[in-house]
């Protein structure tokens, strides 16, 4: 009898090899993933602030008031916008340009 998975193994390492000989090599973080990372650890920070303002304002002022809104609504921002340039500084990208395609061949 004839076992078909022989036939699937040799032809997923097939598949295989070819996608990984198609995978170019990444490239260093450029200045702009530098800088995407160093804006978003710099929003988490004042993230940070606007958070401890926000409980200290709402001890004074209550949360009715629009200056701890204020606050939370900056907490809310500052947050979302740190784990997006967070998430752009971490990407691993691939390298794209001409030369790096004339090498591999």
């Amino acid at each position: 009898m004839k076992h078909s998975s022989g036939k699937n193994e040799s032809v997923n390492n097939g598949a295989v090899k070819s996608c990984a000989e198609s995978i170019r090599p990444l490239k260093k973080k450029g200045l702009l993933q530098k800088t995407s990372m160093a804006a978003g650890i710099f929003c988490q920070i004042i993230a940070l602030f606007c958070l401890v303002m926000t409980y200290l304002e709402s001890q004074t002022l209550g949360m009715e008031d629009v200056i701890t809104a204020s606050y939370l609504a900056s907490t809310f921002f500052f947050s979302t916008c740190g784990i997006v340039m967070i998430i752009i500084g971490k990407a691993d990208l691939p390298d794209l340009s001409i030369s790096g395609l004339s090498e591999d061949k």
